[in-house]
């Protein structure tokens, strides 16, 4: 039956896998569920943990990881700066990295998205701002370079658009 195994032999009684394990594919012992899977007992198998959950070896259920947190082996860990956990991760990889014109701080459980006038920084962690002779509308992973012939709308930092160089004026670089 499922769960059962042998012991040894001439038994005429079969034994059932306890919680945190489960029967050999030969049925004469019993084998602990690997890291990140889990057995109530009585059962053929060991069953992956869901995502944002973890377990160690021999557990009978999954622990599941805090949103913003991943799970390093050992303890619940804050996803670093630049990424994101939503509803907890099983591991480093799981924290997902922020994507176009996204930062975070660490421990985040979503991504920020990086306001007009700036642009993240290339590690995703804050962002900066755009510096005159450029300007960005937000959400984006770079400020745009002014097109000839136009300059940053108050030729200061943080602009959000360009503007046309008047006729006979001279563009004045900072």
């Amino acid at each position: 039956n499922p769960g059962e195994y042998s012991a040894g032999e001439g038994n005429t009684v079969c034994a059932i896998a306890g919680a945190g394990t489960r029967p050999r594919t030969d049925r004469t012992d019993v084998e602990i569920c690997p890291v990140n899977t889990f057995s109530t007992g009585a059962e053929d198998t060991c069953l992956s943990c869901e995502v944002g959950g973890h377990s160690k070896l021999g557990q009978a259920a999954c622990i599941s990881t805090p949103p913003g947190h991943f799970w390093n082996g050992t303890f619940d860990v804050q996803c670093p700066a630049g990424r994101f956990s939503a509803s907890g991760a099983s591991a480093l990889s799981d924290c997902e990295v922020c994507g176009d014109g996204g930062y975070s701080e660490v421990g985040a459980t979503y991504c920020k998205t990086a306001a007009a006038g700036t642009t993240p920084f290339s590690n995703r962690t804050g962002v900066e701002i755009c510096h005159s002779g450029s300007y960005s509308i937000g959400g984006k992973s770079e400020c745009s370079t002014c097109d000839t012939g136009k300059f940053s709308k108050e030729k200061a930092v943080g602009c959000t658009s360009c503007t046309t160089c008047g006729v006979g004026k001279l563009i004045k670089k900072q």
